[in-house]
């Protein structure tokens, strides 16, 4: 898997990011089938941005 690393500024827009139907944020630790939930729902709708691996 690859891994990408972001500066602090990309981590505040990340982190200041409001959950809703076009972008969701993901713990690293979610489990494939949770994560495949919310790849369904984006495929079934106008689609959006997942980011995994982040946590409040």
């Amino acid at each position: 898997m690859d891994v990408a690393k972001i500066n602090q500024d990309e981590v505040n827009r990340l982190l200041s990011l409001n959950e809703d139907h076009f972008n969701d944020v993901k713990s690293k630790r979610i489990s494939p089938a949770k994560l495949q939930e919310t790849f369904v729902a984006f495929a079934n709708s106008d689609g959006g941005d997942l980011y995994v691996g982040v946590e409040d």
